[in-house]
């Protein structure tokens, strides 16, 4: 019996190790460079778990604490996905990880690799010292299976090069997505680290990010800090065509939106409202959490003469670069947000513009005059609202949804001063509408001049902020033939992440006038996991 057991047990080993290694698929990720100057731009390639399907990741930069300090959001195609961060000039001088991370709620670090930040105001007269992670060594074998012909092994500045990159047969047909070429400034003697992580992506998740970029929070009492039950929290984009979607909060006082195919950058609404507490509550939004799996330590260490040298002319050249203003990348604006194609409140039966009729000193005048279905009072300060329901032919018992750059409005006195010259349009529906299980008597909705909701303002209860959505890609930026005089430091001489794999790929590059090493980084993915992976080198000379 005894022996039955144990080789029962022995199975069970077995088959959980068959398991896990059935688990186990790899990603990677690359960046141009790894030493950095506070200020500068981290252009990155990461390879995504091939098990997984969510559709976009979390970039992060944290220090060795494991507390973040920013972030992008990056669309993933093929299991891959590429872009960049920008390093603060508020950095200190160390050892820094870029982690790439599932962003949904239960967030799950895959990569992190470590990048060293120099801070270019800091030890100015002295030298330099650098702490290093106590982390592992990145290696990865080159593969016979890709060759390069054409690049030379020297070149002069201002040089243009070309050279091919040969795929064999065997690679080409099982190549997963694109490849990834780079070429950029290197300390060949400077070894890449990275921080093993185990990631537990069957963990239970609430929300995946599938489909897009989700934004969570929570709505508590501002007083006692106590989540909030059954609160309406309303998202708002304004626009000529704003977007707009809602979340009732449970006991958790938690709330979740999607956001789907944004890219971008853009002015975002978040408030929340109960009835008889609206004042009392406060809405928080979670986002960068320290993680406890990416802390570590750090060790000084002993610098050659030569990283020396390159850490000093990296300093110079990111301070001429900022001096002068000098733009080395760009977003390829090739993709737009998308939202609704109509106003999510449906058909509008009254639209008016101010600027058709005389001035009109405040909304009281422009309600009487312009908007018939409309009844604003102001009676010594206390203002009510009503729109007349034509089904009825009555006017709503309660006030509709209002809004301004379609953003709800709760207080009437934010409307009452506005003049024709602030409004640009405004759209009245006169009938009772339906959003979910939103019910809405009648619709007001005015659009200013500026379309931006200046018109309102923060609160405990109101979240305004810009929000950074799906990062547009990137590209070298288009040099300017007329600016030939000005020196030229690019470290990155060639940039493209995603390109189409053809069984023989010609690329070029410019040589700028920096002198020293360069390195040519080409990797893809086979559909079984395996990275491919080859990186040469060439020098710059005067």
């Amino acid at each position: 019996m005894k022996q039955i057991k144990y080789i029962a047990v022995i199975l069970l080993v077995v088959s959980s190790q068959l398991l896990l290694a059935q688990k186990k698929h790899e990603s990677w990720m690359i960046t141009d460079r790894d030493i950095y100057v506070s200020g500068e731009t981290l252009l990155a390639k990461i390879y995504v778990p091939q098990n997984q399907q969510f559709q976009m990741l979390c970039l992060s930069l944290s220090s060795n604490d494991g507390i973040p300090v920013t972030s992008v959001k990056l669309s993933i195609e093929n299991h891959q996905a590429s872009g960049s961060l920008y390093l603060p000039d508020s950095l200190s001088t160390g050892s820094y990880l870029i982690t790439a991370y599932s962003c949904h709620y239960e967030r799950q670090a895959f990569f992190s690799k470590e990048i060293v930040v120099l801070n270019r105001f800091e030890n100015q007269d002295q030298e330099l010292t650098i702490e290093r992670g106590e982390l592992e060594e990145m290696t990865l074998s080159e593969s016979s299976q890709i060759s390069v012909s054409g690049l030379k092994s020297s070149y002069k500045q201002r040089e243009n090069g070309v050279f091919s990159i040969s795929l064999d047969e065997a690679l080409f047909s099982e190549l997963d997505g694109e490849i990834s070429v780079i070429v950029s400034e290197d300390v060949p003697e400077w070894k890449s680290q990275y921080l093993p992580l185990e990631p537990d992506f069957d963990k239970t998740m609430l929300l995946t990010e599938k489909r897009g970029v989700v934004i969570q929070g929570e709505v508590t009492n501002a007083t006692t800090g106590n989540p909030v039950n059954g609160a309406t929290v309303f998202l708002s984009i304004p626009d000529s065509i704003p977007y707009f979607d809602y979340y009732n909060t449970d006991r958790s006082g938690q709330f979740f939106f999607l956001l789907e195919e944004f890219y971008g950058s853009f002015p975002m609404f978040i408030q929340a409202i109960k009835e008889d507490e609206t004042n009392q509550l406060k809405v928080n939004l979670v986002e960068n959490i320290a993680d406890e799996k990416l802390k570590f330590g750090t060790n000084p260490v002993q610098l050659s003469n030569s990283i020396n040298e390159y850490l000093a002319d990296a300093i110079s050249l990111t301070t001429y670069r900022k001096v002068y203003q000098i733009n080395e990348y760009e977003f390829a604006a090739t993709k737009q947000k998308t939202g609704y194609s109509f106003p999510f409140y449906g058909r509008v039966d009254v639209q008016v513009d101010p600027d058709d009729y005389i001035e009109l000193s405040d909304f009281n005048e422009i309600s009487k005059e312009l908007l018939s279905p409309v009844r604003f009072r102001n009676r010594k300060g206390d203002y009510s609202l009503n729109i007349f329901d034509r089904e009825l032919d009555d006017y709503f018992t309660d006030e509709p949804l209002m809004l301004i750059d379609g953003v709800p409005v709760q207080e009437l006195r934010k409307i009452a001063n506005l003049t024709s010259s602030d409004i640009d349009w405004i759209d009245v529906v006169p009938y009772q509408r339906f959003y979910g299980n939103q019910k809405y008597d009648g619709v007001l909705s005015i659009f200013t001049k500026d379309l931006d909701g200046s018109q309102i303002f923060s609160s405990d209860r109101i979240l305004k902020l810009e929000y950074e959505t799906l990062q547009e890609a990137i590209r070298l930026a288009e040099q300017d033939e007329q600016a030939s005089n000005m020196p030229d430091f690019k470290q990155v001489l060639l940039w493209e992440p995603e390109l189409k794999a053809e069984r023989n790929n010609q690329l070029k590059f410019k040589v700028s006038d920096i002198k020293g090493t360069f390195k040519v980084q080409i990797s893809g993915r086979k559909r079984n996991g395996e990275l491919a992976q080859l990186v040469r080198y060439f020098s710059v000379t005067q």
